[in-house]
């Protein structure tokens, strides 16, 4: 992540509650809060969740505001979930990969990169 990225993140995280959420395997929750204590210049850990399958329903628990992700599928599932359990809408950010650059979901910003979708979330267009 280069520098303005940091600076952005570091600007959304002041401004709001966040919370990490991340498909990866048991055991990764910790190197994940060390490695966003120093990318945030934080001592207090962030918010982490890690989840190796259907992040999505882990989102519809918390109801976030915002959901920066990369994968269409979640986003998709998501807003199933959204729409059937009657909750309110979020805003919903895809950062543009090329396994993704193919599909075109509909109510989804999409971004060329995270930092975008930092700006996106901080107001700092």
């Amino acid at each position: 992540m280069n520098d303005y990225a940091v600076r952005a993140l570091q600007k959304v995280y002041d401004k709001h509650e966040v919370t990490f959420v991340t498909s990866r395997p048991h055991g990764a929750r910790g190197p994940t809060i060390e490695w966003l204590k120093k990318l945030l210049w934080t001592d207090y850990a962030p918010q982490v969740l890690v989840t190796p399958k259907q992040k999505e329903k882990a989102l519809v628990a918390m109801q976030p505001e915002v959901i920066i992700e990369d994968k269409v599928e979640t986003l998709e599932s998501y807003e199933i979930s959204v729409k059937e359990l009657q909750l309110p809408a979020c805003q919903l950010i895809l950062v543009d990969r090329p396994y993704n650059r193919h599909l075109n979901p509909v109510g989804v910003a999409r971004v060329r990169t995270s930092e975008e979708a930092l700006r996106l979330v901080a107001d700092e267009n």
